[in-house]
Order: C-alpha cells, then sequence, then structure tokens
C-alpha cells in the first residue's frame, strides 16, 4: 500500500479534519445542488481521513464512499457514521485501502483534497489514472493541490511535507481528462515562524473524464 505510516500516528493521536473543505463546499453547489435526487449521485473521496468532507456530502443526501490508509481514521468514520443520532438518505461507507488501487465500481464523481500531492511523482500520475477508470462516463472530479509558488503549508511538525505541483504536471497526470485550473490563496499567521504570515496557494482543478 502507497501509504506514509506517519499519518495513521496523527489520526490515532488527535481529531484532525472534521470539517469539510470550503472550496470544495463551493464545488459541490455550483454542480449538484439544483438536483433533488442527490442519493443518485455517487462519491468518492480519497485520502478522506476522518471524514469532514464526506460528512457534509452524506448530510446533504449524497452517497459518498471514503477511502484512507489510516485504520484510525476509518474507525472515526464509523463511529460518527454509525451513530444512532443521525439518519442518512444513504448511510456513507468507508474503507481502508489505497487510492492507486479504487474499488471496482462506476462514480459520478471523485474528490482528492490535498492527498495526491502526498505521492511520489509517478505515484500521482497512478492515482489520478485510478480515479479515471473508477469514474463513470463523463464523471466529475475535484482535486486541491499545493501550487508550485506557495510558502509552504507547514502544517503540524509531525506532518509529512506535501510536494508542490506545477501546472505541466497536472496537464501530465490529467490526460484523460477535459479540465479546468483555479488558482486560490490566502494568508496566515504561523506559530512556528513566530507569526509571521504564509501565502498558501493552492491549484482546484475541476475535470471531467473524456
Amino acid at each position: 500500500m502507497i501509504f506514509d505510516p506517519a499519518w495513521e500516528a496523527i489520526h490515532a493521536d488527535r481529531h484532525w479534519g472534521s470539517w469539510p473543505d470550503e472550496d470544495l463546499v463551493r464545488f459541490v453547489g455550483r454542480n449538484y445542488f439544483r438536483f433533488h435526487a442527490r442519493h443518485h449521485f455517487d462519491f468518492l473521496d480519497l485520502g478522506c481521513g476522518a471524514g469532514g468532507n464526506a460528512r457534509f456530502l452524506a448530510t446533504e443526501g449524497f452517497s459518498v464512499t471514503g477511502i484512507d490508509g489510516s485504520k484510525s481514521a476509518i474507525e472515526r468514520c464509523f463511529n460518527w457514521s454509525t451513530s444512532k443520532s443521525k439518519r442518512w438518505m444513504v448511510a456513507p461507507q468507508f474503507l481502508v485501502g489505497d487510492i492507486t488501487k479504487l474499488p471496482p465500481r462506476e462514480f459520478d464523481c471523485i474528490i482528492d483534497i490535498c492527498s495526491i500531492q502526498h505521492l511520489s511523482r509517478d505515484d500521482r500520475k497512478i492515482a489520478v489514472e485510478a480515479a479515471a477508470d473508477a469514474l463513470k462516463p463523463k464523471g466529475r472530479m475535484f482535486a486541491k493541490m499545493l501550487h508550485f509558488a506557495s510558502h509552504g503549508d507547514l502544517g503540524a511538525p509531525d506532518e509529512p511535507k506535501a510536494a508542490t505541483v506545477t501546472s505541466a504536471e497536472i496537464h501530465r497526470i490529467y490526460s484523460a481528462f477535459d479540465f479546468a485550473l483555479f488558482n486560490t490563496q490566502y494568508q496566515r499567521a504561523h506559530p512556528r515562524l513566530g507569526g509571521v504570515k504564509q501565502t498558501i496557494k493552492h491549484y482546484l482543478i475541476e475535470a471531467v473524464k473524456r
């Protein structure tokens, strides 16, 4: 399995990734909120972590499967998704697995919020190709990756460092898709830098399988 065990230590030690990504929320709103029968749309969340994005999708009535290499993260997902206090239109599903080897079914949309960027250059292409194979014809993929011009995201000291990517690499690994590429950025004061502000930049990829 292509998985850095440091992530297992992180998820076993603390609650992390419990809220949805804002850019994902906007993407889903633009493309899917107009539909009433949302349970007919199958989403796959790559590197789902503790399930913040999956919880958002399930709460909005979509069918969602989350995959992550961390057993502790998936256990957290099972705990909240099976709580008797919540009833789902479609119960979310979770599995421990490798994001370069996806479950044999066709999805309407696959999301990658800063997970594939942690793989090696060759494995990033393998992961995107696996996603293309797992999508229905004309299925969508939404991805977020750290921009090469970003001044970081340093993250916590124990987090594996993500590789930044260039637009040229995105064109290389998304060759099976038609896609639009956007930039987003924000600033934050980082305690590890004595409060100095960082500029964090990401690529947002909105892709459609050819």
